[in-house]
C-alpha cells in the first residue's frame, strides 16, 4: 500500500489485524492464541507519526474484554503497513 492510498486523519475505516485471545487449551489450561480481528478504526498523530485507534474505545471497554489487548497491538503495530489490512470505509 502506498502513502497515497492511507485514509485520511480522523476517518474511520475497518481494519484487519491479528491480535491476541486467551483460550482454553487441551489440558484445560489458559493459552493465548493470534486471531485476525477486524475493528473499526481511525489514523490519529502520535508522537513520531502516527497511529491507528479504535473508534469508541471507552464505550467498548465496558464490555468488551478485548478492545484493550487489540488497541495495544496497534500501538505496537505504529505506522506498519504490512501488519493491517485496511478494509472498505467505514460508515
Amino acid at each position: 500500500m502506498n502513502i497515497e492510498d492511507l485514509p485520511k486523519l480522523g476517518a474511520p475505516v475497518n481494519l484487519q489485524f491479528w491480535s491476541l485471545r486467551g483460550s482454553v487449551g487441551e489440558s484445560l489450561g489458559f493459552v493465548e492464541v493470534d486471531e485476525k480481528v477486524t475493528r473499526k478504526c481511525r489514523r490519529v498523530r502520535c508522537r513520531g507519526g502516527w497511529k491507528f485507534q479504535i473508534i469508541d474505545f471507552y464505550d467498548l471497554l465496558e464490555w468488551d474484554y478485548c478492545v484493550d489487548t487489540d488497541q495495544e497491538t496497534l500501538n505496537d503495530i505504529g505506522m506498519d503497513l504490512s501488519a493491517v489490512d485496511i478494509l472498505t470505509p467505514s460508515a
